[in-house]
């Protein structure tokens, strides 16, 4: 029983962390493009996020063109930690905003 319940523990963590990382790798240039269309600028913690996230990416690409390993992004994984919440935050807020002409809850 106690293994049944680990091995859900540990599906259940697999899956929250893909969707957490795919948010901070597709979420992350999506709020710009965004912004971007608005005409608004860039909020600052959005670009800041934004050099951490190029970062993360650029240095993970870097590595796998040659031979990856994870030692290779454990220079970068605190942007990549810092931009996993920066963009899961942004997506409750954004979820939580209410709809332009609807009633108020």
């Amino acid at each position: 029983m106690v293994t049944l319940l680990l091995m859900l523990l540990n599906a259940l963590s697999t899956a929250a962390a893909t969707v957490l990382f795919s948010l901070f790798l597709f979420g992350i240039p999506f709020m710009g493009v965004c912004a971007l269309r608005r005409r608004e600028p860039i909020p600052l913690p959005l670009a800041i996020v934004g050099v951490l996230w190029f970062a993360f990416v650029s240095v993970s690409i870097a590595f796998s063109l040659v031979h990856y390993e994870a030692r290779h992004a454990l220079p970068v994984f605190p942007a990549g930690c810092i931009g996993i919440v920066y963009a899961a935050f942004e997506t409750s807020r954004l979820l939580r905003r209410p709809v332009a002409g609807s009633p108020p809850s």
